[in-house]
């Protein structure tokens, strides 16, 4: 189905947008202290804010009106991963925040446009596709910068119809959200029905008797495999990530995909019910343990992962649960070793020799029967999220196509109209004070001797930035370091951009020479925004050539 409608106007994202800034790149301080900075993991695949893995950044204040966040602003992700590029996410945070080069900060104007609206409509265009689309890709990578996002197409329905449709969303939304807490609190019950039969399992009165992890093998523990390449888009054979074993189980979601071509017959060899261990990861993850269902299959687990195939899959419920208990993490914690002060690795020699508690097997398949209970009630929570996913892209499409709102539209027939009337005076206001800004952008280039304005569309972000201070500089020659000091760039980009800026006749460079240390001769380039001067030099030039031609 087309992303477009027949039923309101389309504009271009620049026209309903008050501004489009990009952020900045800075690595994260060793203390992990300053401002939180969104990244391009920090949006979720359902277009929310996901805080669960921030780092923290300095900024000078003086940076800070910049690059700070405010409630109401949209996150749209420029750069990422061709699968990846294109996600949105609407910023309803109170605490400060600023955000990486990869995100860009749109703000709107709010006489015309809904911001959970727009936020929406852009993660839409991921979902469906449009955002890879338009993307400039290279190896592994894709953006969209400023010039083409602010190209993009959005649907423009009256407000009132804009809130109804933000309000529709929502409560398919917290639908949604229900549905998952649901699933991850029944996934915590595995833990609290193990220690309800078996207690922490270390040996009691009741259950005294051990039994070697080696004993219980039908095939010797394995190595998984991991592929030399791997990417995020569905096609080839899936491979398990180290975050698919987490602390209820595996998350058969957690998968990348590497091409047939490079498929060598490795780490597939997982059978339904063989258990899977992380031999190598931080402390605090080291040992993790969860049980493999049937799907994916097949699938590749990488090398960072263990295999257990044990003599009786019927005892796999049980097993699984007992490597996950008090007594065997704090075991492993002790086990796992390593020079790093963060990652450490537990050896198979370590876990074939593991002690497992052995009740009766009695006791062993009454557990397993209430865990298998546990299982079917996860899988029809998994189908209801799976349709209800589906419903929810469908419920998007109707939304942004104008079949959401049909009815409530005829209903507010009268309403609309004047609704509509504002709003084309609105419009109308608004392109005449673009209009005039367009003009004042125009004069400064007139200043040197025509008019490039169409230049710019053609540069990217970084370009634009440092020609802006180019043009702001009072001192008329600025050298890299002293550009440095305005604009967050490499010193290899910002010479490659102004090399361009240079190229295509918008600034100017002027190389002179200096003694570094009063003993060796250097050349340094200096750079200046273009005068009228300028020109009529090139003017001569090309007139004394002429002449000397004649």
């Amino acid at each position: 189905m087309s992303i477009y409608n027949n039923v309101w106007p389309q504009v271009r994202l620049e026209e309903i947008t008050t501004d489009l800034q990009s952020g900045f790149a800075q690595s994260p301080n060793e203390t992990n202290q300053g401002i939180p900075q969104l990244r391009t993991n920090n949006v979720s695949a359902e277009g929310n804010l996901d805080l669960s893995d921030l780092i923290r950044v300095a900024l000078p204040a003086s940076e800070q009106d910049k690059y700070l966040l405010q409630k109401g602003d949209i996150i749209f992700n420029n750069t990422n991963s061709v699968e990846w590029v294109g996600k949105t996410a609407y910023f309803d945070l109170e605490e400060e925040f600023v955000f990486s080069n990869h995100m860009t900060r749109i703000r709107v104007d709010e006489s015309i446009v809904n911001a959970r609206f727009l936020a929406r409509y852009l993660h839409y265009l991921w979902k469906k596709g449009f955002s890879r689309s338009r993307s400039k890709q290279w190896v592994n990578q894709a953006a969209i910068d400023q010039s083409i996002l602010a190209l993009f197409k959005i649907p423009l329905p009256p407000l009132g119809e804009q809130q109804r449709i933000v309000e529709f969303l929502q409560q398919a939304e917290i639908l949604r959200e229900l549905r998952v807490v649901a699933k991850e609190k029944l996934k915590t019950v595995y833990r609290s029905l193990f220690y309800y039969h078996f207690g922490s399992g270390m040996p009691t009165k009741q259950y005294p008797i051990t039994i070697k992890l080696k004993d219980l093998l039908d095939e010797p523990l394995v190595y998984g495999y991991s592929p030399s390449e791997i990417h995020d888009i569905p096609s080839g054979t899936p491979v398990f990530t180290l975050s698919a074993i987490t602390d209820q189980g595996l998350n058969e979601t957690q998968i990348k995909y590497t091409p047939e071509s490079d498929y060598v017959g490795k780490g597939d060899d997982l059978k339904k019910d063989d258990i899977l261990i992380t031999r190598s990861n931080t402390s605090e993850l080291v040992g993790k343990v969860a049980r493999y269902r049937g799907k994916p299959s097949p699938v590749i687990y990488p090398d960072l992962m263990i295999r257990i195939n044990l003599k009786n899959p019927q005892d796999s419920p049980y097993v699984e649960n007992y490597l996950r208990s008090d007594a065997m993490t704090a075991l492993i914690q002790r086990k796992a070793r390593g020079t790093s002060g963060s990652m450490k690795k537990i050896s198979q020699g370590d876990i074939k020799e593991f002690a497992i508690l052995w009740p009766p097997e009695a006791a062993r398949q009454a557990f397993s029967r209430e865990v298998e209970l546990i299982d079917q009630q996860l899988e029809t929570l998994s189908i209801s999220l799976k349709q209800l996913e589906t419903l929810f892209q469908s419920l998007l499409t109707c939304a942004f196509t104008g079949q959401l709102t049909e009815q409530w539209r005829e209903k507010h027939a009268g309403e609309m109209q004047g609704l509509e009337e504002r709003a084309v005076r609105s419009h109308i206001d608004l392109e005449r004070e673009r209009k005039k800004r367009r003009q004042e952008q125009q004069l400064q280039w007139r200043e040197a001797g025509e008019p490039r304005v169409e230049l710019l569309a053609q540069l990217s972000d970084d370009q634009r930035e440092l020609l802006q201070v180019l043009l702001s500089n009072e001192q008329m020659y600025a050298t890299v370091a002293m550009l440095r000091e305005s604009v967050k760039q490499e010193s290899h980009s910002m010479r490659e951009n102004l090399r361009v800026l240079r190229d295509t006749g918008l600034a100017q460079e002027v190389v002179r020479t200096s003694r570094s240390g009063g003993r060796e001769l250097v050349y340094v380039s200096l750079y200046r925004r273009l005068l009228a001067s300028d020109l009529v030099k090139e003017a001569d030039i090309a007139r004394l050539e002429r002449e000397t031609l004649l």
